[in-house]
């Protein structure tokens, strides 16, 4: 009888070891740091980079988010006309932060609302150069955002060990608009521009959907 009951102490003390174990886990709490690094090359010219770095907290994250595009177009003698423009420049930068919630684990899901922080030098930009008496002076205008200042971001992640498998995405249409001379005057104004680019476009949504590729660590 004895036996038994000392059987059974030792049964329930185990058991309430791998409970108090499997608490202790449960309520351990995981960093995960990631980063995201995409850069994309078209047409010479056409760069467009997407970076975010990420960090959660069990499941709340916060991210960075940077997005650039840049076009560069150059003249030849033949292809000016006679507003002698030579080059042309097109950047837009979009920068955000954003709140996240994570679900699940070894492979997970976030949902996100992030807030615009571009700064007001930044956005989008205009450059050109005309050329007159063998010397070019550049021109800059530059645009005001008609859009809104919070949109959703997404991120998936597949854990092995310490590392994991991350793929990110924001969703956000930007527009802009009044593009607004930076000198004391410019000859031209943006739609001017426009009909002298072949790769200008006032009437574009950029960046209606944007994604990346990268890793993280877990601790």
């Amino acid at each position: 009888m004895k036996k038994i009951r000392a059987k059974k102490r030792n049964n329930d003390l185990q058991k309430a070891r791998q409970a108090k174990g499997k608490s202790n886990q449960k309520n351990q709490s995981i960093i995960r740091i990631r980063g995201v690094n995409a850069y994309q090359k078209k047409g010479g010219d056409n760069k467009q980079r997407h970076t975010s770095f990420a960090i959660f907290y069990n499941k709340i994250g916060l991210t960075y988010n940077y997005y650039s595009k840049k076009r560069d177009q150059t003249l030849e003698n033949s292809e000016t006309s006679e507003k002698r423009i030579f080059n042309i420049y097109h950047k837009i930068i979009n920068e955000s932060i954003s709140l996240s919630y994570l679900f699940g684990d070894k492979i997970n899901f976030s949902i996100g609302i992030s807030k615009d922080i571009t700064r007001k030098e930044d956005g989008a930009i205009i450059r050109y150069g005309i050329q007159a008496d063998g010397t070019t002076d550049d021109y800059i205008l530059k645009a005001q955002k008609s859009t809104p200042e919070f949109y959703l971001t997404y991120s998936f992640g597949l854990n092995i060990s310490f590392f994991e498998i991350v793929a990110t995405a924001v969703q956000k249409n930007l527009k802009y608009e009044n593009y607004v001379c930076e000198n004391s005057s410019c000859p031209y104004n943006a739609e001017q521009i426009e009909k002298e680019s072949d790769f200008l476009n006032l009437d574009d949504t950029y960046f209606p959907f944007w994604y990346g590729v990268g890793i993280g660590f877990v601790f």
